[in-house]
């Protein structure tokens, strides 16, 4: 079966990487990666360059690289295009997405019009802020077939009238690749990145939010003031390539007292992430990869507000004493960090690609057109 799936930007890549390195290493499936949008821009690290090890790749440059609705949307088109002609051209029997952002959506649009089934990953998601939880139900309706992160994502996708045949629950793929890859010995984090054992680690990641995109730059600042009055090492992760990243990149690029880091390797970022003592910010690493690791999280503003996630997130305005308060019981409170560390992990167990993998094998993709809606339903 012939496999073509499509990366837009590190966010997507890291999660579905698993995935892709699973297809590729199967004998019944033939991968084809579409790479694109933020991944060739250099704007944005041209994070295209650490994505290898695939047999076939195709490269498709379509970010504008401007700061605005309006390029994105013009990126958009760019982006269909390019498309557009691959599907004619490799004629894939299944098209592989996940998440939520523009190039989930494209991709699942020029499929289903050309008559090619969509898996989608990750489907089935909460939250609001942003206009990604409209895009991950928009891709979802497109779909044919759907792998979920959790129970809750299941029957989130049958409340939307999907097949329940037609959904897995298989866990984030993340997981996969923080089960996978070690943790670094404290030389070697101290050799890379100047940290050093004694002291609490701070990993920081803010990212601009749909209404209100150059709020970032100053929440960015704010996170910044305030981890100053922490006694911690803070590593500060760059933005994504939304609307309104300019701001908080600004910022990270002029940050003192902090480790700046941009576009790690996954080994690297992994590493950062089982040594740090807590998870500040709005990534959505923070909600779905640290209950894995009984590690404490701290989500500032809207974006992340109403999604799923496990009793280790704190959500708070981006208002000084406040942050202060929650950063300090993460990292203070001996009672609270025990908790976390007992938690479950509602997003799966770590081997969340070999189940996508299974299905994909033993799947016959014409049977799964056209798409059924199943309506007026309650979930099962």
């Amino acid at each position: 079966m012939r496999v073509l799936a499509v990366t837009g930007s590190r966010s997507d890549y890291d999660l579905l990487e698993p995935v892709l390195r699973q297809i590729e290493a199967h004998p019944g499936l033939d991968l084809t990666l579409v790479v694109t949008c933020a991944h060739l821009a250099k704007a944005w690290g041209g994070t295209g360059a650490r994505i290898h090890g695939f047999s076939r790749m195709l490269l498709r440059p379509t970010l504008i690289d401007w700061d605005s609705p309006e390029a994105r949307l013009k990126s958009m088109g760019l982006e269909l295009i390019a498309l557009a002609q691959d599907l004619a051209e490799e004629r894939p029997d299944l098209v592989l997405v996940l998440g939520d952002r523009e190039d989930a959506l494209l991709a699942a649009a020029a499929a289903s019009y050309s008559w090619i089934p969509v898996a989608h990953v990750f489907g089935g998601d909460l939250g609001h802020a942003t206009v990604d939880d409209s895009v991950r139900h928009a891709v979802s309706k497109l779909a044919h077939l759907h792998f979920t992160a959790s129970e809750g994502s299941r029957d989130v996708l049958l409340r939307l009238g999907e097949d329940p045949s037609r959904i897995h629950v298989c866990g984030n793929p993340a997981l996969d690749r923080i089960r996978r890859l070690p943790a670094w010995p404290a030389e070697r984090l101290l050799e890379c990145f100047g940290i050093v054992p004694a002291r609490p680690l701070i990993l920081v990641c803010q990212h601009p939010v749909g209404p209100n995109p150059h709020a970032a730059a100053a929440e960015l600042e704010l996170i910044l003031a305030v981890c100053r009055r922490v006694d911690a090492q803070v590593v500060v992760n760059t933005p994504n390539s939304d609307p309104g990243s300019s701001g908080p990149l600004r910022i990270w690029e002029e940050a003192d007292q902090v480790i700046r880091v941009r576009n790690l390797e996954q080994e690297a970022w992994v590493a950062l992430l089982k040594r740090c003592n807590l998870m500040l910010g709005n990534s959505s690493a923070g909600l779905l990869e640290t209950p894995f690791l009984g590690i404490p999280a701290v989500n500032v503003g809207e974006r992340q507000r109403g999604r799923r996630h496990a009793g280790n997130v704190q959500f708070v305005e981006a208002e000084a004493e406040s942050l202060h308060a929650a950063i300090q019981r993460a990292l203070t409170d001996a009672d609270y960090r025990e908790q976390v560390r007992g938690l479950a992990c509602p997003f799966g167990d770590g081997h969340a690609a070999e189940r996508v993998v299974g299905v994909l094998a033993g799947l016959e993709c014409r049977s799964l057109l056209p798409k059924r809606h199943i309506l007026d339903r309650s979930p099962a």
